[in-house]
């Protein structure tokens, strides 16, 4: 049986159906999504979001009721997306990209500070 809480599983099982080759990738305590996906010239950026986005909110109201009362009027994602070509990089070094982008770095001391 499925787990109906892991949201690698939902991840999947939502969105894999629309791609060739789709794959989640972890980022605990973020809220965006990263996907890797390829599609034919023919089909725009803008389309594939407005199906990812389309099909995954209505799944994931129709299974779980309760983000459908939390969401009502509202969009589930945000409006804006970021979308780019991985041009001559290969699909390994753009995994590698994305499974080590949110790791703290060890130089990494910028910090916010409020009044």
């Amino acid at each position: 049986a499925r787990s109906r809480t892991s949201g690698e599983n939902l991840f999947c099982f939502f969105i894999a159906p629309f791609s060739q080759m789709l794959e989640p990738l972890q980022n605990p305590g973020r809220f965006n999504v990263h996907i890797l996906t390829s599609c034919p010239p023919s089909m725009a950026p803008s389309e594939i979001m407005r199906r990812i986005k389309g099909r995954t909110s209505s799944k994931l109201f129709e299974e779980f009721p309760h983000l459908k009362k939390k969401y009502w009027g509202k969009h589930f994602w945000a409006r804006g997306y970021f979308c780019a070509t991985v041009g001559q990089m290969t699909e390994e070094m753009i995994k590698q990209y994305l499974e080590h982008h949110f790791e703290p770095r060890p130089d990494d001391d910028f910090k916010i500070e409020s009044d």
